[in-house]
């Protein structure tokens, strides 16, 4: 799929300031303050964890007003009260200049949307977004996060699609098309599809390989048409596997419909590794525009071949082609 991680994410509402209840424990900001330590400056290697000093967490301290320190540090005061202090203090920052330091940001790792934003001119409600991300990553135990639609979330587009199209497709669309719509043309029509998916992949990894933000939401696109490719494939084709196979073979010729399957899997990961070549972008070769429109082509033919094999085949007690 498409490189999501350079993909923005979509957030589910405007509002960027932070309330006393996005303030999980103020104890836990009061020891950032003082230690400037937290899991936003621990690093965790295969041997062991490397802790630094969570500079950006230093220099925000040093802006709350004097008093407001001093009840943030205080543990007798009530912890609505010292929370209620946080995060009008954190809102005075997020409405102020863009947080952002080289330095004082070396050893975090920003998430994604905010370096988006920091490679080019934001706008003044962008920056307030700006440093309502950045308090999240300095903070990254402290402080909840925006809820938003990103890569994580897009994975599930597919099997919730899956279960909104079987139904569609099975009661509407196959008693709609009658007879036209035979088991092998449901599968080539599905195979058709697979490589248009393909090319509408390519397309938006053309864009983002060109410089531009895209948003998450635009992979519901190539994932509608591979859903519905999957529904006319994937379950057609276990459904004529399973009829069309004699009696004592059914199981044996559904074993050889997922060895397909398996087979496919490993045709993807030899041409990955064949075509990835070396150096440190050989990652990102196997995810571009050009990849993408290699396997559209495979689709097509593929699909082709199917199609004239397909229009040949006689169905169990049917003595016409499909």
């Amino acid at each position: 799929m498409l490189q999501a991680e350079k993909m923005k994410s979509c957030f589910t509402s405007e509002v960027v300031q932070v309330s006393p209840k996005d303030i999980k424990d103020p104890n836990a900001f009061a020891k950032v303050f003082i230690y400037g330590t937290n899991s936003s400056s621990t690093r965790v290697t295969k041997t062991n964890s490397v802790v630094f000093t969570n500079y950006a967490a230093l220099h925000i301290w040093d802006q709350f007003a004097q008093n407001s320190r001093s009840i943030v540090q205080d543990t007798n005061q009530p912890v609505q009260q010292r929370s209620q202090v946080i995060a009008e203090e954190f809102n005075k920052l997020i409405a102020g200049p863009v947080l952002h330091d080289t330095n004082r940001f070396v050893d975090l790792k920003v998430n994604i949307d905010a370096t988006l934003m920091l490679k080019r001119e934001v706008t003044p409600a962008e920056s307030q977004r700006l440093n309502r991300l950045l308090l999240e990553d300095v903070f990254s135990d402290e402080l909840s996060k925006l809820y938003r639609i990103g890569p994580e979330e897009m994975l599930s587009a597919n099997p919730l699609l899956v279960l909104i199209f079987v139904p569609l497709v099975t009661l509407w669309l196959y008693p709609m098309l009658g007879s036209l719509v035979t088991p092998l043309r449901r599968m080539s029509c599905g195979i058709f599809l697979s490589g248009l998916s393909f090319v509408v992949v390519a397309m938006l990894q053309q864009r983002i390989d060109s410089g531009a933000q895209l948003s998450v939401l635009w992979q519901i696109l190539p994932y509608i048409i591979l859903t519905i490719a999957e529904v006319l494939v994937s379950t057609t084709g276990l459904e004529f596997a399973f009829r069309e196979a004699a009696a004592t073979m059914k199981s044996t010729i559904m074993g050889f419909w997922y060895l397909a399957v398996a087979f496919g899997n490993l045709l993807v990961s030899f041409i990955t590794k064949l075509l990835a070549g070396s150096g440190p972008n050989a990652q990102e070769a196997s995810v571009s525009a050009g990849r993408f429109m290699l396997y559209a082509g495979l689709t097509f033919i593929v699909a082709v071949i199917f199609s004239l094999i397909a229009t040949r085949y006689k169905y169990r007690g049917e003595t016409k082609p499909a």
